[in-house]
């Protein structure tokens, strides 16, 4: 009975890496603190930073020859799908942070200003999926807001960057989906009457200095496959599902010595 009980004990301890590691987290590709990974333990795979091909068209990654591809693809990225983003979207609802460890940058002051809070934007490429009909490929844009408040009453124009429809994917006060909240709607969802529903504008009768906590917002369009900008970069993802990371093999390891140390006491 008390072999089996050492063995089980060592068994729980090697079986805690999984549960340990589920969601995000940040990881190096080739240098100790460079932190260009973004790994998804759930669907096991690594994302490159969004940063490392900003600028980049598909074709500058295709390219080998290109000073700025730095061979991603002989390295074992692919093109990412957009299936696979969304898994990291609906992963990284409940876990904001995904967006600095993959590169995100800072949105313009009108951006921050119409949605009413510091906002970080992170913006790629999903060619995963072939060309489309048009030969376009998919591209898709990520709005962080920190700290969302309606805080002043003057009008704030809508400014380029959010024209289309965006939706909601996730906040802090839990997952959400539907059209874009702004201070106009936080206004409504106040049941500030007197709160104007102006084209394109945010405003609110009164300052009201509430914070609705954080908000993740997407956006979704189509590009060409030769275009390139500075706002935006190249989703490139690698399978790791088969290489457990060092935390994986640490906790492993305390598993093995349980299991060790059970049958030792034994002997």
């Amino acid at each position: 009975m008390i072999k089996f009980k050492g063995w089980l004990v060592g068994l729980l301890a090697a079986s805690v890496s999984s549960v340990a590691l589920a969601g995000l987290s940040s990881a190096d590709l080739s240098t100790q603190g460079d932190g260009l990974l973004t790994v998804d333990s759930e669907t096991g795979l690594a994302w490159l930073d969004v940063t490392a091909t900003r600028g980049m068209s598909v074709f500058d990654v295709i390219s080998s020859g290109n000073a700025l591809s730095s061979d991603w693809l002989s390295q074992g990225f692919r093109f990412a799908k957009a299936s696979e983003l969304d898994q990291l979207v609906q992963h990284g609802a409940t876990q904001l942070d995904f967006m600095a460890w993959m590169g995100a940058w800072a949105a313009s002051p009108e951006v921050s200003a119409y949605l009413g809070g510091s906002t970080t934007m992170l913006a790629g490429v999903l060619a995963g999926d072939g060309f489309r009909a048009d030969g376009t490929v998919r591209v898709d844009r990520l709005l962080l807001t920190r700290d969302t408040r309606i805080n002043s009453g003057e009008i704030v124009n809508r400014p380029a960057e959010l024209e289309g429809d965006w939706v909601d994917v996730g906040s802090s006060q839990g997952v959400v989906e539907g059209p874009v909240i702004t201070r106009e709607v936080l206004a409504q969802l106040l049941n500030n009457s007197a709160s104007p529903w102006l084209e394109g504008q945010t405003s609110t009768s009164s300052p009201i200095d509430t914070n609705f906590g954080d908000f993740l917002r997407r956006h979704t369009a189509s590009v060409s496959p030769m275009s390139a900008d500075l706002s935006r970069g190249v989703f490139l993802v690698k399978d790791v599902s088969a290489m457990p990371e060092p935390a994986s093999w640490a906790l492993m390891s305390l598993g093995l010595l349980g299991l060790g140390f059970a049958a030792r006491r034994q002997r």
